[in-house]
């Protein structure tokens, strides 16, 4: 069912955010996927493929905080996987 599916990825995104020492400050479940979030940044991670996406997530928000000291924005996750050679952050108006 939905309902199982759903805490099923729950339980498996909360065993990756443990294994790679990440801690957001909240979480959320849509039908467009899951939503993690950093102080100002909200990283959509979409559906599955969660432990490759979460691995990227340290590093990015690094490199974010050199680029966009202090923005908010959207890190976009959604379409991740190890062929991709961007990863879009849509900073906040």
């Amino acid at each position: 069912t939905v309902k199982s599916e759903s805490g099923k990825n729950r339980k498996q995104i909360v065993d990756y955010l443990k294994k790679y020492n990440l801690t957001p400050d909240r979480m959320g479940c849509t039908d467009g996927g899951v939503q993690i979030y950093f102080e100002i940044v909200q990283v959509s991670l979409g559906n599955g493929n969660y432990e490759e996406k979460l691995r990227q997530v340290e590093p990015i928000l690094k490199k974010l905080t050199e680029l966009y000291p202090g923005k908010a924005g959207v890190l976009h996750l959604e379409n991740y996987d190890a062929e991709s050679e961007s990863i879009p952050f849509v900073p906040a108006a």
